[in-house]
């Protein structure tokens, strides 16, 4: 997952090369894009943090179907059984 950002924010670099704080508005924009917050594009840390990470897997989860977010609820609801 970091990996994939990490390309992301590279490929994304060239378009904001030409300043050197881009505005909150383009900012904002490559967020989006990359499906992180603008605090972790703000962040020197190597690894993003839990909230990074719940924040992104809930963007996600709220992109897909109603049916895929069922069975993923499904999955979550089993896997809490397990004992």
């Amino acid at each position: 997952f970091v990996d994939d950002i990490e390309r992301r924010i590279l490929a994304l670099n060239a378009q904001i090369a030409d300043t050197r704080k881009p505005s909150g508005e383009k900012l904002t924009r490559i967020a989006q894009a990359l499906e992180v917050t603008t605090d972790y594009l703000l962040d020197d840390s190597e690894e993003p943090g839990d909230e990074v990470l719940k924040e992104a897997f809930f963007r996600k989860f709220s992109k897909l179907a109603p049916d895929d977010q069922a069975k993923i609820n499904q999955m979550i609801d089993m896997w809490g059984k397990k004992e």
